[in-house]
Protein backbone atom coordinates (compact mmCIF):
# COMPACT_ATOMS: atom_id res chain seq x y z
CA UNK A 1 0.00 0.00 0.00
CA UNK A 2 0.86 3.46 -0.35
CA UNK A 3 3.17 4.79 2.41
CA UNK A 4 2.09 7.41 5.24
CA UNK A 5 4.14 10.71 4.21
CA UNK A 6 4.90 10.12 0.79
CA UNK A 7 3.74 11.78 -2.08
CA UNK A 8 0.83 10.22 -4.62
CA UNK A 9 1.16 11.51 -8.13
CA UNK A 10 -2.65 11.00 -9.66
CA UNK A 11 -2.53 10.87 -13.52
CA UNK A 12 -5.67 11.52 -15.47
CA UNK A 13 -5.88 10.57 -18.53
CA UNK A 14 -7.76 13.51 -20.73
CA UNK A 15 -10.56 11.48 -22.14
CA UNK A 16 -13.52 13.96 -21.21
CA UNK A 17 -17.32 13.35 -20.28
CA UNK A 18 -19.87 14.11 -23.39
CA UNK A 19 -23.09 13.38 -22.04
CA UNK A 20 -26.10 13.62 -24.65
CA UNK A 21 -28.36 16.02 -22.06
CA UNK A 22 -27.30 18.99 -19.64
CA UNK A 23 -25.17 17.62 -16.99
CA UNK A 24 -26.90 17.37 -13.47
CA UNK A 25 -24.75 20.26 -11.28
CA UNK A 26 -24.43 18.90 -7.67
CA UNK A 27 -20.57 20.40 -7.34
CA UNK A 28 -21.65 19.65 -3.39
CA UNK A 29 -22.54 15.95 -3.34
CA UNK A 30 -20.33 15.04 -5.94
CA UNK A 31 -17.15 13.13 -5.41
CA UNK A 32 -14.91 12.21 -8.73
CA UNK A 33 -11.69 10.13 -8.84
CA UNK A 34 -9.30 13.51 -8.01
CA UNK A 35 -11.46 14.52 -4.75
CA UNK A 36 -11.87 10.93 -3.46
CA UNK A 37 -8.32 10.35 -3.42
CA UNK A 38 -7.29 14.03 -2.25
CA UNK A 39 -9.33 12.91 0.47
CA UNK A 40 -8.04 9.83 1.41
CA UNK A 41 -4.75 11.02 0.94
CA UNK A 42 -4.95 13.43 3.71
CA UNK A 43 -6.16 10.92 6.01
CA UNK A 44 -2.91 9.27 5.15
CA UNK A 45 -0.91 12.08 5.37
CA UNK A 46 -0.20 11.80 1.68
CA UNK A 47 -0.36 14.46 -0.90
CA UNK A 48 -1.53 14.15 -4.63
CA UNK A 49 -0.80 15.86 -7.31
CA UNK A 50 -2.72 16.04 -10.89
CA UNK A 51 -1.12 15.70 -14.51
CA UNK A 52 -2.83 15.38 -18.20
CA UNK A 53 0.35 13.76 -19.51
CA UNK A 54 3.18 11.31 -17.98
CA UNK A 55 6.08 13.83 -17.83
CA UNK A 56 5.48 15.36 -14.70
CA UNK A 57 4.77 11.93 -12.42
CA UNK A 58 8.63 11.03 -13.20
CA UNK A 59 9.00 11.93 -9.17
CA UNK A 60 5.84 10.42 -7.76
CA UNK A 61 6.16 7.46 -5.39
CA UNK A 62 3.05 6.11 -6.73
CA UNK A 63 0.70 6.71 -10.02
CA UNK A 64 -2.83 6.33 -10.21
CA UNK A 65 -3.80 6.14 -14.05
CA UNK A 66 -7.80 6.87 -14.47
CA UNK A 67 -8.69 6.14 -18.14
CA UNK A 68 -11.92 4.45 -19.63
CA UNK A 69 -15.19 5.04 -21.57
CA UNK A 70 -17.07 7.63 -22.04
CA UNK A 71 -21.51 7.77 -22.73
CA UNK A 72 -20.17 8.71 -26.63
CA UNK A 73 -18.01 5.36 -26.78
CA UNK A 74 -21.03 2.90 -24.84
CA UNK A 75 -23.89 4.95 -25.09
CA UNK A 76 -27.64 4.92 -26.57
CA UNK A 77 -28.82 4.47 -29.83
CA UNK A 78 -30.81 7.32 -29.66
CA UNK A 79 -27.92 9.60 -29.03
CA UNK A 80 -25.49 8.17 -31.77
CA UNK A 81 -23.26 6.63 -29.91
CA UNK A 82 -24.54 3.07 -29.69
CA UNK A 83 -22.60 0.18 -28.44
CA UNK A 84 -18.49 -0.02 -29.68
CA UNK A 85 -18.35 -0.58 -33.26
CA UNK A 86 -16.07 0.45 -36.15
CA UNK A 87 -17.19 0.58 -39.05
CA UNK A 88 -20.82 1.77 -40.27
CA UNK A 89 -23.30 1.10 -38.67
CA UNK A 90 -24.40 -2.47 -40.76
CA UNK A 91 -20.89 -3.75 -39.93
CA UNK A 92 -21.47 -4.30 -36.50
CA UNK A 93 -18.11 -4.94 -35.91
CA UNK A 94 -17.10 -4.91 -32.23
CA UNK A 95 -14.13 -2.64 -30.68
CA UNK A 96 -13.52 -3.54 -27.13
CA UNK A 97 -10.06 -0.78 -27.04
CA UNK A 98 -9.72 1.42 -24.32
CA UNK A 99 -10.16 4.30 -27.52
CA UNK A 100 -13.03 3.04 -29.70
CA UNK A 101 -14.46 6.21 -30.66
CA UNK A 102 -13.52 9.64 -28.53
CA UNK A 103 -9.58 9.15 -28.33
CA UNK A 104 -7.99 6.85 -31.00
CA UNK A 105 -4.48 5.75 -28.92
CA UNK A 106 -4.26 8.43 -26.52
CA UNK A 107 -5.24 6.67 -23.64
CA UNK A 108 -3.04 3.03 -24.29
CA UNK A 109 -0.12 5.33 -25.11
CA UNK A 110 -0.60 7.00 -21.55
CA UNK A 111 -0.51 4.16 -20.04
CA UNK A 112 2.08 2.66 -22.10
CA UNK A 113 3.93 6.20 -20.79
CA UNK A 114 3.50 5.55 -17.57
CA UNK A 115 4.77 2.10 -17.15
CA UNK A 116 8.00 3.33 -19.16
CA UNK A 117 8.92 5.21 -15.77
CA UNK A 118 9.18 2.45 -14.17
CA UNK A 119 7.53 3.85 -10.88
CA UNK A 120 4.53 1.25 -9.14
CA UNK A 121 1.31 2.43 -10.52
CA UNK A 122 -2.53 1.24 -10.94
CA UNK A 123 -4.62 1.59 -13.84
CA UNK A 124 -8.30 2.12 -13.20
CA UNK A 125 -10.55 1.62 -15.20
CA UNK A 126 -14.21 3.33 -15.69
CA UNK A 127 -16.62 1.96 -18.80
CA UNK A 128 -19.75 -1.20 -18.61
CA UNK A 129 -18.07 -3.75 -19.98
CA UNK A 130 -15.40 -5.58 -21.25
CA UNK A 131 -12.29 -3.13 -22.30
CA UNK A 132 -9.53 -4.92 -24.08
CA UNK A 133 -6.10 -4.39 -22.23
CA UNK A 134 -4.12 -6.00 -24.19
CA UNK A 135 -1.46 -2.77 -25.15
CA UNK A 136 -0.89 -2.28 -21.52
CA UNK A 137 -2.04 -4.85 -19.03
CA UNK A 138 1.38 -7.39 -18.96
CA UNK A 139 2.93 -4.06 -17.48
CA UNK A 140 0.52 -2.85 -15.23
CA UNK A 141 1.07 -3.87 -11.60
CA UNK A 142 -2.43 -3.55 -10.86
CA UNK A 143 -5.92 -2.91 -12.40
CA UNK A 144 -8.93 -2.03 -10.57
CA UNK A 145 -12.49 -1.79 -12.62
CA UNK A 146 -14.33 0.94 -11.30
CA UNK A 147 -17.29 0.46 -13.54
CA UNK A 148 -19.37 3.47 -13.62
CA UNK A 149 -19.01 3.98 -9.80
CA UNK A 150 -21.53 6.28 -9.60
CA UNK A 151 -22.26 10.21 -8.32
CA UNK A 152 -19.83 9.22 -4.82
CA UNK A 153 -17.52 6.94 -6.45
CA UNK A 154 -14.21 8.69 -5.96
CA UNK A 155 -14.90 8.53 -1.98
CA UNK A 156 -14.99 4.41 -2.36
CA UNK A 157 -11.96 4.64 -5.10
CA UNK A 158 -9.89 6.54 -2.36
CA UNK A 159 -10.95 4.25 0.28
CA UNK A 160 -9.75 1.05 -1.52
CA UNK A 161 -6.63 2.57 -2.68
CA UNK A 162 -5.43 3.54 0.56
CA UNK A 163 -6.73 0.30 2.00
CA UNK A 164 -9.22 1.30 3.93
CA UNK A 165 -11.17 -1.45 2.50
CA UNK A 166 -10.35 -4.00 0.96
CA UNK A 167 -11.78 -4.78 -2.64
CA UNK A 168 -14.59 -7.08 -2.88
CA UNK A 169 -16.49 -7.09 -6.39
CA UNK A 170 -16.89 -9.93 -8.43
CA UNK A 171 -17.13 -9.81 -12.16
CA UNK A 172 -20.71 -10.21 -13.29
CA UNK A 173 -19.62 -10.81 -17.00
CA UNK A 174 -16.77 -12.68 -18.26
CA UNK A 175 -14.10 -10.85 -19.68
CA UNK A 176 -12.63 -11.50 -22.96
CA UNK A 177 -11.18 -9.19 -25.28
CA UNK A 178 -10.56 -11.95 -27.89
CA UNK A 179 -13.84 -11.52 -30.40
CA UNK A 180 -12.85 -15.06 -32.41
CA UNK A 181 -14.03 -16.53 -28.50
CA UNK A 182 -17.88 -14.76 -28.64
CA UNK A 183 -20.61 -15.29 -30.62
CA UNK A 184 -21.00 -13.12 -33.98
CA UNK A 185 -23.49 -10.42 -31.72
CA UNK A 186 -25.77 -9.44 -34.62
CA UNK A 187 -26.16 -9.94 -38.38
CA UNK A 188 -26.02 -7.51 -40.50
CA UNK A 189 -29.91 -6.53 -40.18
CA UNK A 190 -29.04 -5.75 -36.98
CA UNK A 191 -30.81 -9.01 -35.35
CA UNK A 192 -29.45 -10.50 -32.05
CA UNK A 193 -30.35 -14.13 -31.46
CA UNK A 194 -29.90 -15.12 -28.37
CA UNK A 195 -29.63 -19.04 -26.88
CA UNK A 196 -29.10 -20.61 -23.99
CA UNK A 197 -25.49 -20.58 -24.27
CA UNK A 198 -24.58 -17.20 -23.49
CA UNK A 199 -21.92 -16.19 -21.09
CA UNK A 200 -19.86 -18.30 -19.08
CA UNK A 201 -22.02 -21.19 -20.51
CA UNK A 202 -20.96 -20.53 -24.14
CA UNK A 203 -17.29 -20.16 -22.71
CA UNK A 204 -17.70 -23.78 -21.11
CA UNK A 205 -18.94 -25.29 -23.97
CA UNK A 206 -16.83 -24.47 -26.09
CA UNK A 207 -13.57 -25.02 -23.61
CA UNK A 208 -12.39 -21.90 -24.00
CA UNK A 209 -9.25 -21.77 -21.60
CA UNK A 210 -9.55 -17.74 -19.87
CA UNK A 211 -6.01 -17.03 -18.16
CA UNK A 212 -6.49 -13.93 -15.90
CA UNK A 213 -2.65 -13.65 -16.16
CA UNK A 214 -2.97 -12.96 -19.68
CA UNK A 215 -5.89 -10.39 -19.29
CA UNK A 216 -9.00 -12.93 -19.71
CA UNK A 217 -11.12 -13.79 -16.63
CA UNK A 218 -14.05 -15.73 -15.93
CA UNK A 219 -17.34 -14.88 -14.68
CA UNK A 220 -17.59 -13.89 -10.88
CA UNK A 221 -13.66 -13.44 -11.07
CA UNK A 222 -12.38 -11.11 -8.60
CA UNK A 223 -9.08 -9.97 -6.25
CA UNK A 224 -8.75 -8.68 -3.10
CA UNK A 225 -6.13 -7.48 -0.66
CA UNK A 226 -6.55 -11.20 1.07
CA UNK A 227 -7.26 -14.82 0.39
CA UNK A 228 -10.00 -17.27 1.09
CA UNK A 229 -9.99 -20.99 0.98
CA UNK A 230 -13.85 -23.00 1.28
CA UNK A 231 -13.77 -26.03 2.87
CA UNK A 232 -16.70 -28.48 4.58
CA UNK A 233 -19.60 -28.04 1.86
CA UNK A 234 -22.97 -29.51 3.33
CA UNK A 235 -25.94 -30.40 1.38
CA UNK A 236 -28.42 -31.39 4.20
CA UNK A 237 -30.95 -33.20 1.92
CA UNK A 238 -30.58 -35.92 -0.29
CA UNK A 239 -34.37 -35.88 -1.57
CA UNK A 240 -36.14 -32.67 -1.92
CA UNK A 241 -39.62 -32.38 -3.45
CA UNK A 242 -39.87 -30.13 -6.49
CA UNK A 243 -41.67 -27.36 -3.98
CA UNK A 244 -38.71 -27.26 -1.43
CA UNK A 245 -35.54 -25.17 -0.67
CA UNK A 246 -31.93 -26.75 0.24
CA UNK A 247 -29.73 -24.65 2.46
CA UNK A 248 -26.25 -25.12 1.36
CA UNK A 249 -23.54 -23.95 3.78
CA UNK A 250 -19.92 -23.32 3.47
CA UNK A 251 -17.03 -22.72 5.24
CA UNK A 252 -14.86 -19.98 4.34
CA UNK A 253 -11.59 -18.84 6.06
CA UNK A 254 -9.44 -15.74 5.51
CA UNK A 255 -5.70 -16.93 4.69
CA UNK A 256 -4.77 -13.77 4.42
CA UNK A 257 -3.73 -10.42 6.28
CA UNK A 258 -6.35 -8.05 5.78
CA UNK A 259 -9.95 -8.15 6.98
CA UNK A 260 -12.43 -9.14 3.67
CA UNK A 261 -15.42 -10.22 2.51
CA UNK A 262 -16.41 -12.82 -0.16
CA UNK A 263 -18.98 -13.51 -1.93
CA UNK A 264 -19.87 -16.81 -2.62
CA UNK A 265 -21.50 -18.54 -6.06
CA UNK A 266 -23.75 -21.77 -5.89
CA UNK A 267 -24.11 -23.45 -9.84
CA UNK A 268 -26.29 -26.37 -10.04
CA UNK A 269 -25.77 -28.76 -13.24
CA UNK A 270 -27.67 -31.87 -13.39
CA UNK A 271 -25.49 -35.16 -14.67
CA UNK A 272 -27.91 -38.12 -16.49
CA UNK A 273 -30.63 -35.01 -17.78
CA UNK A 274 -32.40 -35.96 -20.61
CA UNK A 275 -33.05 -31.97 -21.07
CA UNK A 276 -31.11 -31.17 -24.40
CA UNK A 277 -29.52 -27.79 -22.83
CA UNK A 278 -28.33 -30.00 -19.43
CA UNK A 279 -27.62 -33.05 -21.21
CA UNK A 280 -23.70 -32.01 -21.05
CA UNK A 281 -23.85 -31.51 -17.19
CA UNK A 282 -23.37 -27.20 -18.03
CA UNK A 283 -23.55 -25.28 -15.05
CA UNK A 284 -26.47 -22.83 -14.42
CA UNK A 285 -25.69 -19.96 -11.48
CA UNK A 286 -28.64 -20.57 -9.33
CA UNK A 287 -27.54 -18.50 -5.98
CA UNK A 288 -25.11 -16.30 -4.12
CA UNK A 289 -24.47 -15.22 -0.46
CA UNK A 290 -22.25 -12.56 0.13
CA UNK A 291 -20.32 -13.78 3.61
CA UNK A 292 -19.71 -10.14 5.57
CA UNK A 293 -16.21 -9.10 6.76
CA UNK A 294 -14.24 -11.49 7.78
CA UNK A 295 -11.02 -10.55 9.76
CA UNK A 296 -7.36 -11.96 8.71
CA UNK A 297 -7.07 -15.81 10.17
CA UNK A 298 -11.02 -16.80 10.88
CA UNK A 299 -13.67 -17.82 9.17
CA UNK A 300 -17.49 -17.99 8.90
CA UNK A 301 -20.06 -20.58 8.04
CA UNK A 302 -22.37 -18.97 5.51
CA UNK A 303 -25.80 -20.57 4.62
CA UNK A 304 -27.14 -20.21 1.24
CA UNK A 305 -30.69 -20.88 0.48
CA UNK A 306 -31.35 -22.74 -3.01
CA UNK A 307 -35.51 -23.09 -4.07
CA UNK A 308 -36.03 -26.43 -6.26
CA UNK A 309 -38.18 -23.93 -8.27
CA UNK A 310 -35.19 -21.89 -9.36
CA UNK A 311 -33.98 -25.08 -11.17
CA UNK A 312 -36.59 -24.73 -13.65
CA UNK A 313 -36.02 -25.11 -17.03
CA UNK A 314 -38.23 -23.85 -20.37
CA UNK A 315 -40.31 -26.98 -21.61
CA UNK A 316 -40.67 -25.82 -25.68
CA UNK A 317 -43.02 -28.80 -26.10
CA UNK A 318 -45.49 -27.64 -23.95
CA UNK A 319 -44.00 -23.94 -23.57
CA UNK A 320 -43.81 -24.02 -19.83
CA UNK A 321 -41.87 -24.09 -17.30
CA UNK A 322 -40.68 -27.42 -15.29
CA UNK A 323 -38.42 -28.62 -13.15
CA UNK A 324 -36.37 -31.78 -14.00
CA UNK A 325 -36.62 -34.59 -11.46
CA UNK A 326 -33.44 -36.48 -10.83
CA UNK A 327 -30.38 -35.37 -9.52
CA UNK A 328 -28.73 -32.26 -8.96
CA UNK A 329 -25.26 -31.25 -8.37
CA UNK A 330 -24.72 -28.42 -6.63
CA UNK A 331 -21.06 -26.98 -7.15
CA UNK A 332 -19.94 -23.52 -4.79
CA UNK A 333 -16.64 -21.80 -5.65
CA UNK A 334 -15.84 -18.50 -5.95
CA UNK A 335 -15.47 -18.51 -9.97
CA UNK A 336 -17.54 -20.20 -13.00
CA UNK A 337 -13.74 -21.78 -13.47
CA UNK A 338 -12.92 -22.36 -10.37
CA UNK A 339 -11.02 -26.28 -9.94
CA UNK A 340 -12.18 -29.29 -8.18
CA UNK A 341 -10.21 -28.94 -4.87
CA UNK A 342 -8.27 -31.50 -3.81
CA UNK A 343 -8.48 -32.79 -0.48
CA UNK A 344 -12.03 -31.07 0.12
CA UNK A 345 -10.52 -27.14 0.56
CA UNK A 346 -8.58 -24.94 -0.42
CA UNK A 347 -7.45 -21.62 -2.54
CA UNK A 348 -9.88 -20.91 -5.93
CA UNK A 349 -11.51 -24.09 -4.97
CA UNK A 350 -15.20 -25.57 -6.02
CA UNK A 351 -16.78 -28.06 -4.11
CA UNK A 352 -19.46 -29.73 -5.07
CA UNK A 353 -22.18 -32.18 -3.75
CA UNK A 354 -25.60 -33.70 -5.22
CA UNK A 355 -29.45 -34.31 -4.23
CA UNK A 356 -32.18 -35.72 -5.79
CA UNK A 357 -35.48 -34.19 -7.03
CA UNK A 358 -38.47 -36.38 -6.85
Amino acid sequence: MIQRNRALMLLLSSFALAPACAPLRLPAKSVGPLKGIMTAAAAHGATVTAYNSASGAASADFIVVVAGLTPQDEGEEYTGSGDRTSGNTSSHAVALGLDPKQNSGTQNALIAAVAALGKPFVVVLEGGSVIDMGAWYSSAPAVLMAWYPGMVGGTALGRILFGDVAPSGKLPITWDANLAHWPNFAENSGTTTMDYFLGYRYFEKNGTALNPTMGSFPFGYGLSYTSFSYGNLNVPCSTVAKDGTVTVTVDVTNTGTVAGSETILVFASYPGSTVATRAGSYKELKAYRRSGVIQPGQGARVPIPLRVKDLQYWDTASSSWKVDAGMVKVIVAPNATASACTGGSGANCALSDTFMVN
